[in-house]
């Protein structure tokens, strides 16, 4: 697809914050591409939880980085929802999944939102081209992320693209009592080292490596082990259950 340019200047910034409208309740059943704007280049998801600082970091990011429109739509990712039905969007640029919030289910969390991404409806033409993750915590800098999608313009949609900060060589912690005790990760994969992924602060997929994770994760049965997930049996490990 042919990409915007690279530069955001200051005074569109400006004017991007300034003049953003509101963000008003659509129907749940209502998918992003339906939703009348430009097509998104960039779908970024962001997660985001249902307490009074997940909702001012949401305001601060709508008036922020998320403001710019040149390619990029910020889609913030809360848990709440009760079942798959009741999946949805609460508002435009806000999408409640099956999952609760915590450190616990953060892996859920994202591979229902790429599910629920991956479910379009809409032409494959309507779909972005990359679809991106990220907190609410991070500030994300929208001219070089454009910058550095420009170089992957000619990718096709049959083609993989995975990219951010990798991390390489890290052993799975089995320990019971580890912080970051991933042993059911251990037991799905029967490995002891994770391959190389990108963390979780800020990563890329292409449209198709996103569809490859659903297909992934289904396959393995992600999805059907409860919307409360026991992490004695469900990775943890988000980032790196992605790049695996």
């Amino acid at each position: 697809p042919t990409m915007p340019r690279s530069a955001v200047t200051t005074s569109e910034v400006v004017a991007a914050v300034l003049h953003k409208p509101s963000t008003p309740p659509v129907s749940p059943t209502t998918h992003f591409c339906q939703i009348t704007m430009p097509v998104a280049h960039v779908l970024i998801l962001v997660l985001s939880r249902d307490t009074p600082d997940g909702a001012m970091r949401r305001t601060a990011i709508r008036k922020s980085w998320g403001a710019v429109p040149k390619g990029v739509h910020a889609l913030f990712v809360r848990g709440g929802a009760s079942a798959d039905e009741s999946e949805g969007l609460k508002r435009a640029d806000e999408l409640i999944v099956a999952s609760p919030e915590g450190l616990t289910t953060i892996a859920l969390k994202v591979l229902r939102a790429l599910r629920w991404v991956t479910r379009s409806p809409c032409a494959p033409s309507s779909w972005p081209a990359f679809v991106a993750k990220t907190d609410d915590d991070t500030f994300v800098c929208v001219a070089e992320l454009l910058r550095q999608m420009h170089s992957h313009a000619r990718l096709r949609r049959t083609e993989y693209l995975y990219m951010g900060a990798m991390t390489y060589g890290r052993k799975v912690e089995t320990r019971p009592n580890g912080h970051w005790t991933d042993a059911p990760y251990a037991r799905l994969f029967g490995l002891t080292t994770y391959p190389d992924y990108a963390q979780g602060a800020f990563y890329v997929l292409s449209a198709a490596a996103a569809t490859s994770v659903v297909q992934v994760a289904s396959e393995l049965e992600l999805f059907n082990r409860s919307v409360h997930p026991n992490p004695r049996t469900t990775p943890i490990n988000e980032d790196a259950l992605i790049g695996t």
